[in-house]
């Protein structure tokens, strides 16, 4: 089976952090302007890395990266071999032969505004054969022609043009609709059946631990319950809203699995690792920053953060401090 590695990339130098983190995180970016990174991939010893305005790519594990350059922001890359897939916000879905080398772009069938341009491209899935797009506000697609063409499984599905993300678990493909509403399908997209509506907003990642399914969303995380059909919302230790004085719930960008560990990235509050035994968070650094990606690559976590891209070692990862209010202890003391 083949599968669509999810990856994020950032600014590449050996330069130490002097905030706190100096013991833990290395922020790299040697070859890379000062842009966002939002999307990072890896396949084939390469490192894949996605910003408001091209690719960047490195041989020798973030060290260094040389740029391909689109004329328009990088919102999803997806890895096979040396078969690489890049999309974006309003050009559609591109495809390399060669490691990211060259480019060319793969969209008969997506379909367009009325201006012309594509729906931003939210996901791409590699299984099997079968290349899956997820495109926000224009629906779902498949393709088994490597992306030459490409099919509509949206067409039935009431509010298909609300789809955000996509993820394969378990022997199903779950698709978040909206705001709050989930689909999951057994036979590849054909058919669909609606799932308990949830609490996290827009699914924005997705991860594996435990053999339990994880989403993150702008209003926390949340995970499914097979057994009851349910989602649950482990979020005891995340710190609460985006800023100091807020009251809402945390804002989680991305996610990543490590040695039966999850990690999340936040908005405004760095990284946070989950310990499944309590059902707890804690910080692990980068502490005021959004983490729009993390990628778990050999034996370092990479992070993707809005002033640059990050690394540290995983056993280097320990959790430290606490937030002064957390959502979880806030949320309890609402009637």
């Amino acid at each position: 089976m083949r599968t669509a590695f999810i990856l994020l990339v950032s600014l590449t130098a050996m330069a130490r952090e002097s905030n706190g983190d100096a013991e833990s995180w290395i922020k790299r970016f040697e070859g890379m302007n000062r842009e966002w990174v939002s999307v990072l991939e890896a396949g084939e010893n390469r490192l894949y890395a996605g910003t408001s305005e091209r690719i960047y790519i490195s041989q020798n594990d973030g060290y260094s990266w040389y740029t391909v350059a689109f004329k328009d922001t990088v919102t999803a890359i997806a890895a096979d071999g040396d078969t690489v897939y890049a999309g974006t916000r309003t050009q559609g879905v591109f495809r390399s032969d060669d490691a990211g080398v060259t480019w060319k772009p793969i969209r008969d069938g997506l379909q367009t505004y009325k201006s012309g341009s594509f729906g931003e491209v939210r996901r791409i899935l590699v299984m099997f054969d079968e290349i899956i797009n997820v495109m926000y506000h224009k629906g779902t697609y498949a393709s088994n022609d490597r992306g030459e063409t490409w099919l509509d499984l949206s067409r039935e599905w009431e509010r298909g043009d609300s789809i955000h993300s996509i993820q394969q678990f378990d022997g199903y493909l779950w698709c978040a609709i909206s705001i709050s509403s989930m689909a999951r399908s057994s036979d590849n997209g054909r058919t669909w059946e609606s799932l308990r509506r949830y609490e996290t907003g827009h699914v924005i990642d997705w991860a594996i631990l435990n053999n339990r399914l994880y989403i993150a969303g702008g209003n926390g995380v949340g995970r499914w319950n097979e057994k009851t059909q349910d989602w649950e919302y482990p979020m005891k230790g995340l710190p609460n809203g985006s800023g100091h004085d807020s009251d809402d719930p945390p804002s989680v960008l991305s996610l990543a699995v490590h040695g039966g560990r999850l990690y999340a990235g936040l908005k405004g509050h760095g990284i946070y690792v989950f310990d499944a035994r309590t059902d707890t968070w804690g910080s692990v650094g980068l502490d005021g920053r959004w983490v729009y990606a993390l990628l778990s690559y050999k034996s370092s976590l990479y992070a993707g953060a809005d002033d640059g891209l990050y690394s540290a070692a995983i056993d280097r990862l320990q959790p430290h401090g606490k937030a002064v209010t957390t959502w979880a202890s806030l949320k309890q003391g609402i009637k």
